[in-house]
């Protein structure tokens, strides 16, 4: 009967934290992220036209990225390029030119473990402690956390805040009123000497006291102290690029500098770490030179025998469209026709 009855609890138990995920231990299974892969960040360059026959014209230049977020685009050489930091520009060719295009940008595979915290708190610790309750709801006391869909469901009075992208879960927290206490941490697995870039979302749920955010990587605070705007419920993102180094793993803790009880409240929302991959490719745009060159027939008379136009081009060249409107839609000339004294251009 004991044997029944403690199986029965467990499932009871394991029912009851996969309905309710903010609740998720906070130790494994969320260990540290497995090895990050390499960056997938491709760009492919194009030009149209890629040949043109004039030198001044204008030509499209196109930058078709895939495998990551672009942040930073550069055209080169720049010389005649309307916007040089743009995926899509226009660019002004005198002469045959090669264009490159260097691409940077994050690899689109997060490495933070449960960022959006739709798993509850899972894969991160504290020093906070998951909400206890009390006369304003579950966040009544100071130094205290919940995972949850909107911040008034949390505190009386805290502003109807949903999440950074709406419809999901977030942290919402109630500072504490002592420093340097860590409101998440989570170790992660990296490259050693690689860029990574690493952003968070903040709110105010409560206009009094905004919280004064500290973020660290293997203890090194980056990017100095970031407060969200004190009007509630307005996300505000915390990005910085950072470099690896000899480690290859990393701990990411976000602590509060604010310790003041009236206010200082806030949510994050939507963690992110990823590789800064970089990407080039060419293409080429040719200035083809076109001479009108050719030889004007002589001896001519009514009596003579049509002449192929092609005929008097240069051989290099390519029997185009004639400069005499008398030429157009041509192929030869017929003296008889054209009669005496009849004057004849090409281009």
């Amino acid at each position: 009967m004991t044997t029944n009855l403690t199986a029965f609890l467990q499932s009871l138990v394991v029912g009851w934290l996969i309905s309710n995920p903010a609740q998720l231990p906070e130790g494994p299974p969320y260990a540290a992220s497995p090895t990050p892969l390499a960056c997938n960040l491709s760009v492919t360059a194009q030009a149209n036209p890629s040949t043109i026959c004039m030198p001044g014209q204008t030509v499209n230049l196109n930058a078709i990225v895939q495998g990551g977020m672009v942040t930073q685009v550069m055209w080169t050489p720049t010389t005649g390029v309307a916007n040089p930091n743009s995926l899509s520009t226009t660019a002004v060719v005198n002469q045959t030119t090669t264009f490159t295009v260097n691409v940077s940008g994050t690899s689109n595979m997060n490495l933070v473990t449960n960022g959006n915290f739709n798993a509850g708190f899972g894969g991160f610790t504290s020093d906070y402690i998951p909400g206890t309750g009390g006369s304003f709801g579950l966040l009544s006391s100071e130094g205290q956390y919940a995972v949850a869909t909107n911040a008034s469901l949390t505190h009386t009075n805290f502003a109807n805040c949903p999440d950074h992208t709406g419809g999901g879960n977030m942290l919402v927290v109630n500072g504490a009123g002592v420093p340097n206490q860590d409101i998440s941490c989570q170790t992660i697995n990296v490259i050693p000497f690689t860029n990574y870039s690493f952003s968070a979302w903040v709110a105010s749920v409560i206009s009094t006291s905004p919280a004064q955010l500290q973020f660290s990587f293997n203890g090194a605070i980056v990017g100095g102290i970031f407060s969200p705007p004190a009007t509630t419920c307005q996300w505000q993102q915390f990005s910085q690029i950072w470099n690896s180094g000899g480690a290859s793993s990393v701990e990411i803790c976000i602590v509060n500098q604010n310790t003041a009880l009236s206010g200082n409240d806030f949510a994050i929302d939507d963690l992110f770490l990823a590789e800064v991959c970089t990407a080039v490719n060419t293409v080429t745009v040719n200035v083809v030179n076109l001479n009108a060159a050719w030889t004007a027939p002589t001896n001519l008379c009514v009596q003579s025998q049509p002449i192929l136009l092609s005929s008097l081009l240069e051989p290099r060249l390519y029997p185009r469209r004639y400069l005499d409107h008398q030429w157009i839609s041509y192929q030869r000339i017929r003296p008889r026709a054209m009669g005496p004294r009849r004057a004849y251009g090409y281009v």
